[in-house]
């Protein structure tokens, strides 16, 4: 094994990734929030969460007189790979810190697939509705992405072994001579 078993048996590597892990934990719970909130003329109409729009919901809309109505939301593709995204974040952090790259890469690529997310509701709605509908972003959508990115980071960072640095601290003894 890459780190020494301290006295509960987990090793330092392990401990090294537990926050990247725990940080995409903390992003497949804010699908659970407002992602989308939909409103007409100022007045919200619906409000959506992630898994809502992972896997597809029904709505109920009511017309002027009163009347409601069912209407379907489609599963939103990008959701779906978000939530998958760090879902992979999670297991890869996981594993090890040999999987640095890869997580860092799941927690970049799910905050690119929400903010693409955002901009496609918005043009969608606009679309369909001449403009009458407007969708803005929830606070689980916006915390998602913030979390997306700190994971990024903590992902990156959890990896190395404490010392590594880029640039050497010494100067070298010889300095070769000039030709």
């Amino acid at each position: 094994m890459n780190g020494q078993l301290n006295q509960h048996g987990v090793t330092s590597s392990a401990r090294r990734t537990r926050p990247a892990a725990l940080m995409f934990s903390a992003v497949i719970v804010t699908f659970l929030f407002t992602f989308a909130n939909v409103s007409c003329q100022g007045q919200r109409v619906a409000s959506l969460s992630g898994f809502q729009l992972a896997f597809g919901t029904e709505v109920v809309k009511n017309d002027i007189w009163g009347n409601a109505k069912r209407e379907k939301v489609a599963v939103e593709p990008l959701a779906l790979l978000a939530l998958l995204a760090a879902a992979a974040g999670a297991g890869l952090a996981l594993i090890g810190p040999a999987t640095r790259r890869l997580t860092t890469f799941a927690a970049g690529g799910g905050a690119l697939l929400l903010l693409l997310l955002n901009n496609k509701l918005e043009r969608d709605a606009t679309l369909q509705s001449s403009g009458m509908l407007d969708v803005s972003a929830g606070f689980g959508l916006v915390s998602a992405v913030i979390l997306f990115i700190v994971s990024a980071g903590v992902a990156w960072f959890s990896g190395r072994k404490p010392g590594m640095t880029a640039v050497s601290s010494r100067a070298p003894d010889k300095l070769p001579y000039p030709t």
